[in-house]
């Protein structure tokens, strides 16, 4: 018998070495090449060389938009997902009825490029007037979740209107703020921010050079609220805390104090001393500019949170200061800038290297420069902030930890602020018509006229562009709604 005979044990024995290391090398070569495979190698049909491909997923709003790579069609519509070789491509979208939509960029192998963010736009925008005002209206804004607009259609006079943009046929409903709300007899209103539950809108009121704060109820105007007058305070500035209605951030610039107030307890309780600027974001975190403690010349960086303050930096000291914070993917980013030497310091997860004992010094996550800035502000989804010098834009993509610098050559006027529209893209008004650009300033395009100071309004799908545009050569003005959608 076979396993009785010691030669022949030792011969199936090395049979089963030998099996054992040839399917080891198999389960290695296999590996490699699943590894090779991961990392976007294969092997090119036509030159047989091997090459590194990477992944771009390519969308589009309309979809089924043509795509071509460096001119050359490719086999599918959006939304797809194509293979490609590394190196630079210039990606275009098309569809009848639209604008074109490109972008140059680099497909590194074995990356994943996801531009699903494409919107086009229509050749011809279809419109239609909603309304017509007999001057142009003051005031225009749109709630956060895109649904509600609130008028004021007559500079000096308190009387309001809203529309529900959700509506096949928008139609104004009055809002009438009570007559004792206000005080002095001048009617100017600013808008401060909208609460996140898109029905208190808090507002500033300029009478004489005075000012006070009024916090609008376009459901019920009667119960809307004179935080001013209800606090007993003496503030100059004021936000809402959390971005809730009935809680609040009150600021006296002139003695630099930040108190926070609510409508259950309205007294103002002093938070913060020595507060230049500040942005909060959340219940409790404030970023803000002290000028106490610091050397000559400087200012200090501050995040107050869990009721303690710690030094993020120190910058120059300025007239104007630039704060802003936001949560992306999972981590907190704080920007500061001063005016005074044009720095932008944008800073990740900060907590742990400010809080320890003793303090580490931390690296910013990007350094930009923009001499004159005048604007800071996070785009929709947070990837994205930005920060504006008339037609100058300086932008650090957290998600590609990418900084672009650029200029739109727009006209902008001294003071002229561009908007985030989404996510991806920036809307303002140039020479009385709407214009939308990507974040990185290219894929301008001009859509529809607009009054000057006022923005212009999508819908939440962005399928209908809503503004306010003047009306001929008189001062009438129309309430405007575009379709975004083209329809045979």
């Amino acid at each position: 018998m076979d396993f009785l005979d010691p030669a022949k044990k030792r011969k199936h024995g090395i049979k089963l070495i030998i099996g054992y290391i040839l399917v080891g090398i198999a389960i290695g070569l296999a590996a490699l090449i699943l590894i090779f495979l991961a990392y976007g190698y294969s092997l090119d049909r036509k030159t047989g060389t091997v090459v590194q491909n990477g992944i771009v997923f390519m969308a589009s709003n309309p979809g089924d938009a043509e795509i071509y790579f460096n001119g050359e069609r490719y086999k599918d519509n959006t939304d797809t997902r194509a293979v490609l070789q590394s190196g630079d491509y210039k990606v275009e979208l098309k569809k009848n009825g639209y604008r074109p939509w490109q972008r140059d960029f680099f497909l590194a192998g074995g990356m994943i490029e996801r531009m699903v963010y494409p919107l086009l736009f229509p050749n011809e925008i279809k419109t239609t007037d909603i309304a017509t005002y007999r001057t142009q209206p003051a005031l225009a804004s749109q709630s956060p979740n895109r649904r509600w607009l609130l008028v004021q259609p007559t500079a000096n006079k308190p009387a309001m209107e809203i529309y529900d943009l959700n509506q096949p046929a928008p139609v104004a409903d009055a809002v009438t703020l009570p007559r004792a709300l206000l005080s002095g007899e001048t009617r100017e209103f600013k808008l401060v921010e909208w609460s996140n539950d898109n029905r208190h809108v808090l507002l500033e009121h300029l009478y004489g050079n005075k000012r006070e704060f009024i916090l609008v109820d376009r459901e019920a105007p009667e119960e809307s609220i004179n935080i001013t007058r209800l606090t007993k305070g003496t503030f100059n500035a004021m936000s809402l805390r959390d971005k809730k209605f009935d809680q609040w951030y009150l600021h006296n610039t002139d003695e630099q104090n930040l108190f926070t107030a609510s409508k259950a307890a309205p007294t103002p309780k002093l938070l913060i001393e020595n507060v230049a600027a500040y942005k909060s974001h959340d219940t409790d975190i404030v970023l803000y500019v002290a000028t106490d403690k610091a050397p000559k010349g400087k200012a200090r960086v501050m995040i107050w949170d869990e009721n303690r303050a710690d030094e993020l930096r120190q910058i120059a000291v300025s007239k104007r200061y630039l704060l802003d914070v936001a949560r992306f993917d999972n981590q907190w980013y704080f920007a500061a800038a001063s005016a005074a030497d044009g720095k932008i310091y944008v800073y990740r997860e900060p907590f742990a290297a400010i809080r320890a004992v003793p303090a580490k010094t931390l690296a910013p996550a990007t350094i930009m420069r923009l001499p004159g800035a005048e604007f800071m502000s996070f785009s929709q989804n947070t990837r994205f902030i930005t920060v504006q010098a008339g037609s100058k834009f300086a932008l650090y993509d957290a998600e590609m930890k990418r900084t672009h610098v650029y200029d739109t050559k727009l006209p902008f006027k001294s003071g002229q602020k561009a908007v985030w529209m989404d996510g991806h893209r920036l809307s303002t008004v140039i020479n009385g018509r709407t214009v939308v650009f990507d974040y990185d300033g290219i894929n301008q395009q001009t859509l529809l006229p607009s009054l000057a100071h006022t923005l212009p309004f999508f819908s939440d799908d962005y399928e209908q562009l809503f503004t306010l545009a003047p009306k001929g050569d008189s001062k009438e003005a129309n309430l405007v709604r575009g379709e975004l959608i083209v329809t045979p």
